[in-house]
């Protein structure tokens, strides 16, 4: 059904393999349900990724991690800040992990939302 070079393939690879990374140090780990669909004689990947943004969110003690898996580009960089400061939830981290095929591991950006200081306080 897929190319064993084309993005889905891929980016599932990439996603199963830091859902792994998270469950071997100890997350419930939850993955974003894809769908594939024929339209006109070519498969669609259908994303439905959570909030339209993160593939996986992990679970463990009192932290919760919403993470966006990419092999590509840093692209959703923005989006994630973005998301992150229109939520204003403290008690999110949010990672971006980009897979690096030379190295065989992940490069992670790391982002937690900090309410801002108001100077009348």
């Amino acid at each position: 059904m897929h190319s064993k070079n084309s993005n889905y393939s891929k980016g599932n690879v990439y996603e199963k393999k830091y859902m792994d990374k998270l469950v071997s140090n100890g997350y419930i780990v939850d993955r974003a349900i894809r769908r594939i669909i024929k339209r006109d004689g070519k498969f669609i990947n259908i994303g439905s990724d959570f909030f339209g943004l993160f593939d996986l969110i992990a679970i463990k003690d009192n932290q919760i991690l919403f993470v966006q898996v990419t092999s590509g580009n840093w692209h959703s960089k923005k989006e994630l800040i973005d998301f992150a400061n229109k939520t204003q939830n403290t008690h999110i981290t949010y990672i971006l992990a980009k897979y690096d095929k030379e190295t065989d591991e992940f490069q992670e950006f790391v982002y937690k939302y900090v309410p801002q200081k108001n100077n009348n306080d």
